[in-house]
């Protein structure tokens, strides 16, 4: 049975894989445009991200609990 320590090191490790996402979501739009990316390839690759965004964001909210667990 996992333990305190251990759920606070995953909730902090997943922390960190979200705010990555973030960060490369806020910057992604720039970078193509940097690398000579045509609108129509921007908008591609910002679909596909924003998707994968969706998903992550449907999970997170499926699997919180609505009530605080009773300790």
């Amino acid at each position: 049975m996992a333990n305190m320590s251990q759920l606070l090191a995953a909730v902090t490790a997943q922390r960190t894989v979200v705010d990555g996402i973030v960060t490369l979501i806020a910057d992604i739009r720039q970078r193509l445009i940097d690398a000579g990316a045509t609108e129509e390839q921007i908008d591609t690759a910002l679909a596909g991200v924003e998707g994968d965004t969706a998903r992550l964001a449907a999970a997170l909210t499926e699997n919180t609990p609505s009530e605080p667990p009773v300790v």
